[in-house]
């Protein structure tokens, strides 16, 4: 199995403040890859747009297990009120027939 890795974040408000800041930008793109038993969610976005046409995009790798990068998008999905339209899966008899049939 393989390795994990722990973070340790601060707990108290005090080392929290001495933090750099948050990066804020805009989404400009992503990709994600198979990474072990989850997926490695790459990120870019540009702080200006002075910045995208200039290329300076800043990227960053988020590791993800599937169950968050599920619930992620679950989240993604109710908070813009998209739904995902998939394929009716077949039930009773056409289930059954599937199943024979090997689809």
């Amino acid at each position: 199995m393989g390795s994990q890795v722990r973070i340790e974040l601060p707990t108290d408000k005090a080392s929290s403040e001495t933090m750099a800041p948050e990066p804020h930008g805009v989404l400009v793109g992503w990709s994600h890859s198979p990474c072990g038993s989850g997926i490695n969610l790459r990120v870019q976005s540009a702080q200006s747009r002075d910045d995208l046409r200039n290329g300076r995009i800043d990227a960053h790798h988020l590791l993800m297990t599937r169950n968050q990068a599920l619930l992620m998008a679950r989240y993604l999905l109710a908070t813009t009120g998209q739904t995902l339209d998939l394929p009716e899966k077949p039930h009773g008899w056409r289930a059954a027939w599937s199943r024979v049939r090997g689809r």
